[in-house]
């Protein structure tokens, strides 16, 4: 049963949002699991991703716990999408600078004093060949723990997975992430993508014992 409304370091929600957050989530019959982590500042991935009820799943989930989700969108939306966006948590990315994705997410988080910068590891809602692995190095830049967001369809609950701190090995890392996800029911199972980054490819191929992880995927 979803609890009382629990205490973070991050960013916090207005209580009426978390009322009304509460009153949905037992309306269609879902819970939140495992209490958010005490850190300040963390990159969160948002998985498994294979609909657009995902996002809606998760800010309501994010509102049961009054933790704000920031979330990276493009500087060209037009009014009033993009204060729409803004509202919801959205934080405009300006390319103009000449500095990647990557270098943008870090500066940000070191901007913040409190967030929690939601990404979906998989980039798209279909199945593709892997995760990109951009979550990870922005992780690893700003020197911020990586926690697994999880929607599991199947027993009807949001979580917040294991706290992760990104060590540089790679394959280590990605293993615990793993075990984190296996076994969650995506909506629609088929479309999920391998919990893998192209630096566990590029390992092996560098060395032959080095054994990638194979692309079964836990419904």
């Amino acid at each position: 049963m979803i609890g009382p409304e629990i205490q973070h370091g991050m960013e916090p929600l207005p209580r009426w949002r978390h009322t009304l957050a509460v009153a949905i989530f037992r309306l269609i019959g879902w819970d939140v699991k495992v209490q958010p982590p005490t850190d300040a500042k963390l990159v969160m991935m948002a998985a498994p991703h294979t609909s657009n009820w995902d996002t809606v799943l998760m800010l309501v989930a994010a509102s049961v716990y009054r933790v704000r989700m920031r979330f990276l969108v493009k500087d060209t939306f037009p009014w009033p999408l993009s204060a729409l966006l803004k509202a919801f948590g959205g934080i405009p990315i300006d390319r103009s600078g000449g500095l990647g994705l990557v270098d943008s997410a870090i500066k940000i988080l070191e901007e913040h004093d409190r967030i929690m910068l939601v990404l979906a590891p998989s980039g798209t809602r279909k199945r593709t060949e892997r995760w990109r692995s951009g979550f990870y190095w922005i992780a690893h830049g700003a020197n911020v723990p990586l926690v697994c967001g999880i929607l599991d369809y199947g027993a009807k609950e949001a979580a917040f997975g294991p706290r992760i701190a990104v060590t540089g090995n790679v394959s280590a890392d990605m293993d615990a992430i793993r075990a984190a996800y296996e076994g969650k029911t995506a909506r629609h199972p088929e479309n999920q993508t391998p919990i893998r980054i192209k630096e566990e490819e590029e390992l092996a191929a560098k060395d032959p014992e080095f054994e990638p992880p194979n692309d079964r995927i836990e419904t």
